[in-house]
């Protein structure tokens, strides 16, 4: 009867990729000569490092299930030989062979990581204004129990705060896509503004344009104002004339500061006037001052 290498790893029969290299990155550690000085410690290392090499390739694996390990050496199968040196198995998993370089047991510090998924995450003003959370998902990698690698939808919520900026990093660490002898990279999501209909930002400040008549603009009038916070806001135009350089600003109608959301910037409004195109009649014409 020959060694029995899933006991070894101590996993079952039908444990996949991921959990074989959980598990020689458990035991690796756990038994490495320079960190365990117990008698049976170089052995333990050196049969943990052996079954991992068995159960970590597929074509081994499956010739180790069907024919058991005497039969996986046998010459006119695949002549299979571990090459009797644990410390290159273990060194060639973690990207050192120092195992106090590693830190606390699961490798990831040494192993190479995953480069991260990186997705543009689009919003609009309303959802900046209020917050919201966004249901996102992306296509991911991982190892199925075949040893192959394959691609499946991972679901993500991705909580937006009042008054974030476009530019916002938005992290899921160790989220992103699974190999093997590799730590998985992280899963990024970059927030990116929608196009207005009505404003422009400028940092918690909004800006918008009001287009008014000649005759508002001289003799005044009321117009409405859009906002972010639902109802508009009415602005009354009286005793006064404006001009294209004109402006009003309204405070609190801006978007939540960062920090504080309870607190709002400005909304800034300027106004594009709209002038006749026919020409003007004589007595218009003599209500408007000369030089």
């Amino acid at each position: 009867m020959g060694k029995d290498f899933y006991k070894i790893l101590r996993v079952c029969r039908g444990a996949t990729p991921y959990e074989i290299c959980k598990a020689y990155r458990k035991l690796a550690q756990r038994y490495h000569p320079h960190k365990n000085k117990h008698s049976h410690a170089a052995r333990r290392f050196q049969q943990v490092a052996e079954a991992f090499e068995v159960l970590s390739d597929r074509m081994k694996r499956n010739q180790y299930n069907d024919l058991g390990e005497r039969g996986l050496r046998l010459e006119g199968v695949s002549g299979y030989r571990f090459h009797g040196d644990p410390h290159a198995t273990f060194a060639q998993f973690f990207g050192t062979n120092d195992v106090f370089a590693i830190g606390s047991g699961s490798g990831s510090a040494r192993r190479p990581k995953n480069q991260a998924i990186e997705q543009e995450l689009l919003v609009s003003l309303e959802e900046i204004a209020k917050g919201c959370t966004k249901r996102i998902k992306i296509s991911q990698q991982k190892i199925a129990a075949s040893g192959r690698a394959v691609q499946y939808e991972k679901a993500f919520n991705v909580e937006i705060l009042p008054g974030w900026r476009a530019g916002t990093r938005i992290t899921f660490p160790h989220q992103g896509d699974k190999v093997l002898n590799r730590a998985p990279g992280d899963v990024v999501f970059v927030l990116r503004e929608k196009p207005h209909q009505y404003f422009r930002r400028e940092g918690r400040h909004l800006r918008y344009t009001a287009r008014i008549s000649l005759k508002n603009a001289l003799c005044g009038g009321n117009v409405e104002i859009p906002s972010l916070l639902g109802k508009p806001v009415l602005l009354c135009i009286q005793d006064e004339v404006l001009n294209p350089n004109s402006k009003r600003i309204f405070l609190g109608q801006g978007l939540p500061y960062r920090r504080d959301s309870s607190r709002r910037g400005k909304l800034i409004v300027d106004f594009s006037i709209e002038f006749p195109t026919e020409k003007l009649q004589g007595n218009v014409l003599d209500l408007i001052p000369s030089d």
